[in-house]
């Protein structure tokens, strides 16, 4: 009865020793952005870990997506080279938000692969 307990604490050891492999390139400095009242805009830094170049999008949009987004983001596509960053700009247009409550936005920034150096190969990016 021990031996199956047993068992599984070794694989569940095991399993959390090695990680799933995964390859980012992109790290943000904080994972929120807040823009208090009486500013127009605030600033995320992006920074590039990988030795390689790599392309970036970033986008705002709202939460229930079904709004018109009163921010700007510049710059919107950005190629960065290895072991650099790049400031993302977030400006306020200075209408639509009420005044009595705050609102949520989802910041929206994703890598573009490169092309693949290897032929027959199946890139996907999430």
């Amino acid at each position: 009865m021990k031996t199956p307990a047993i068992a599984g604490l070794i694989l569940a050891s095991f399993t959390l020793l090695f990680p799933a492999f995964s390859q980012a390139g992109i790290n943000l400095e904080n994972t929120r952005v807040v823009l208090a009242a009486p500013s127009k805009e605030a600033s995320l830094v992006i920074k590039n870990s990988a030795a390689e170049d790599l392309m970036f999008q970033a986008w705002v949009e709202s939460a229930d997506k079904s709004e018109d987004v009163p921010f700007a983001i510049t710059p919107v596509l950005k190629r960065l080279a290895g072991e650099q960053q790049q400031v993302l700009r977030i400006l306020y247009s200075g209408k639509g938000l009420p005044t009595d409550k705050e609102s949520v936005y989802w910041l929206n920034v994703r890598e573009v692969p490169q092309k693949s150096r290897e032929e027959n190969t199946l890139q996907i990016a999430v």
